[in-house]
């Protein structure tokens, strides 16, 4: 495992502890309470971070603590748009001031379109654990 890698696990369990297991494809992680399983690349100067269903890229480690902290405390969460059951796009979205504001925005160039459209909002939560914030907030930008 590289210092990177290192660094980015350190950095996930400052906020929520998580299992950290380095395998070629990446870095999985588990989180208690969460069925979801989580891979982390550090690769090409960025944190990509994948699921089953959907993936965000993050240019820092900053950006992905906040991410974390986000996801966990409420104020951030992930929309998966459906073709039938196959999941063809994503948003993150942030609540800001009371709205949910588009962070990024993901599609699949090609996807069933005959199929039936369906949505499913992920808002991860963390059973029995506190999520630690950045600077006392429970976001930081």
């Amino acid at each position: 495992m590289n210092e990177r890698n290192t660094n980015a696990i350190a950095a996930i369990q400052e906020v929520c502890p998580a299992e950290a297991t380095p395998t070629k494809a990446g870095i999985v992680l588990k989180f208690s309470g969460i069925s979801d399983k989580f891979t982390l690349s550090t690769e090409n100067d960025e944190f990509t971070l994948f699921t089953d269903e959907w993936h965000e890229h993050f240019p820092d480690i900053e950006q992905l603590k906040s991410f974390w902290i986000g996801i966990f405390s409420g104020t951030e969460k992930i929309v998966i748009k459906y073709r039938g059951k196959t999941p063809i796009a994503h948003q993150r979205q942030v609540l800001k001031e009371g709205n949910w504001i588009v962070m990024s925005r993901t599609g699949s160039f090609v996807a069933p379109f005959w199929k039936p459209k369906s949505y499913k909002t992920i808002e991860y939560k963390i059973a029995n654990q506190r999520v630690h914030s950045i600077a006392g907030s429970a976001r930081s930008e």
